[in-house]
């Protein structure tokens, strides 16, 4: 029998043998394991629907009851994995609160361009804020599941577009609501 030509390089043996192992751990972390990660928040499994019930307003700003209410439906329930439920008693959830604050101030002055002219400065920029409490009932329980006194929502706008601020306000309310709501479970 003739010895054979072939040899292999040093390195070769190395690399094979590297390749080999790591094949064989990814193997049994996939296969193996039975641990995963999950995304946090949710409800309590009985809970499957959710009504939002308009905010009473304290406030002079009637507009806001019906753009608070309208963004709260449009978000929450598909955030939160919930399907809108009846408010007359047939949700398992319900959400309620009041509007308490709406304040609305300018944040930013121009200067005028030439000192030697008395020219009152002109506002560029306004700040609406909001500040809402809220509470997540369930109904079938009639169990407190969250509640926040304090939830605050910030826009800036220029003037006079102040829908634009109360838009911004608004929606940071409403993610400030599920982000609350998914904190508890």
């Amino acid at each position: 029998m003739k010895p054979s030509r072939f040899r292999p390089r040093p390195g070769r043996r190395a690399a094979v043998s590297l390749l080999a192992g790591t094949a064989a751990a990814g193997a049994l972390l996939l296969g193996g394991c039975s641990y995963g990660f999950s995304g946090g928040g949710g409800f309590p499994a009985a809970i499957r629907t959710i009504c939002i019930e308009p905010f009473d307003n304290q406030t002079d700003h009637t507009e806001l009851t019906n753009e608070l209410f309208t963004a709260l439906n449009g978000k929450v329930p598909g955030a939160l994995g919930l399907r809108q439920g009846d408010c007359k008693g047939g949700a398992d959830a319900v959400i309620k609160g009041k509007i308490v604050r709406y304040d609305d101030s300018a944040t930013n002055y121009s200067a005028n361009a030439n000192p030697t002219v008395a020219v009152q400065p002109t506002q560029q920029t306004n700040m609406v804020q909001v500040t809402i409490g809220v509470q997540i009932i369930d109904n079938k329980r009639n169990v407190l599941l969250w509640e926040s006194q304090g939830v605050q929502g910030m826009g800036s706008y220029n003037p006079p577009n102040d829908a634009v601020g109360r838009k911004l306000a608004v929606d940071k309310i409403v993610q400030a609501v599920i982000d609350g709501a998914q904190s508890q479970w």
